[in-house]
């Protein structure tokens, strides 16, 4: 029979108890009562959109949400995928409001994506159709823009002149300005 020293059996149960203790509190379970974050955030569908060669786009509000992070912490990330229409470097993004700058003397489509990060790195997209077009004016607005006197007055630039046929010679020019 083996005779087992008190003060050893003691000593042994300590140092058990003390790992048991210790597993216990570094358990990271997720037992703290909250649920992980498991759902993406919102973004509100954009709509396809057109605009004119050498011409910024309007403000492009870009509404997100998230369940659990507020909104001022969403991270919104904004991509082109043609960078010959549209490069990523002239999308312009301050808050939630997008600006958009085509490349200079281009036109073409681009698909433009809008992605929203919430803190736990789930990310929502959406995306919508840029059409870049050739920059048409009226004949009123054509003549106006040749007889700016204002020297400060940006220039219209000019991508395009369609020739029509059929005005009636007798009212000359005047009938491209009704």
């Amino acid at each position: 029979m083996k005779i087992i020293d008190l003060t050893q059996l003691r000593n042994a149960l300590t140092i058990a108890a003390l790992a048991i203790i210790i597993s216990a509190c570094s358990n990271n379970n997720d037992d703290d009562g909250v649920e992980p974050d498991l759902e993406p955030p919102t973004v509100e569908a954009l709509n396809d959109l057109s605009i004119d060669a050498d011409t910024p786009s309007g403000n492009i509000s870009i509404s997100a949400m998230d369940d659990v992070t507020p909104s001022g912490e969403l991270t919104i990330d904004v991509r082109s995928s043609n960078q010959a229409v549209v490069a990523d470097a002239r999308l312009s993004l301050n808050q939630n409001v997008l600006v958009i700058t085509p490349v200079s003397d281009t036109v073409g489509s681009t698909v433009i994506t809008v992605s929203v990060t919430d803190a736990s790195g789930n990310v929502a997209t959406q995306n919508f159709h840029l059409e870049v077009a050739v920059r048409e004016l009226s004949a009123v607005s054509f003549v106006e823009s040749i007889a700016q006197i204002d020297e400060d007055a940006e220039p219209v630039f000019i991508n395009q002149v369609i020739v029509l046929d059929g005005v009636d010679e007798e009212l000359g020019f005047d009938a491209l300005l009704d």
